[in-house]
């Protein structure tokens, strides 16, 4: 997990990067780095930011 964590660390600091991230569980602090953020809740969409 720390690895994981380390990876995406690393691809948010990229710049002219396009990440589509799909989890499960999301590290606090990291959130604020994507520009827009789905929530999916039993197959539809329940919050945009």
């Amino acid at each position: 997990m720390e690895t994981a964590n380390e990876i995406e660390q690393e691809l948010l600091d990229m710049e002219n990067l396009t990440l589509l991230t799909i989890t499960h569980r999301i590290k606090d602090g990291i959130l604020d780095k994507y520009d827009r953020v789905l929530a999916m809740d039993n197959g539809k969409i329940a919050k945009k930011d």
